[in-house]
């Protein structure tokens, strides 16, 4: 969402704001987020952490579907 907003700014500045608007929302939503997995993360009653392996084809498929959202957003204006 940085860069469409980056690029909205030179490609058309008249929708630069239209962009900005998910950008600004997106940075609300992983404060709330992350204050919320704060407050659970100092809670008395979390349970025991477990061991999660990642296989390298997890990992690789994480990063391409990543890369196909930053893909997307660039392409779709």
């Amino acid at each position: 969402m940085i860069f469409r907003a980056l690029i909205s700014i030179f490609r058309s500045p008249a929708a630069a704001l239209e962009n900005l608007i998910p950008l600004v929302l997106a940075f609300i939503l992983a404060l709330v987020i992350s204050s919320g997995i704060g407050l659970l993360a100092r809670s008395k009653f979390r349970p025991e952490p477990k061991i999660m392996n990642i296989t390298w084809g997890n990992g690789l498929w994480a990063v391409g579907l990543g890369l196909g959202i930053f893909l997307l957003q660039l392409l779709l204006p």
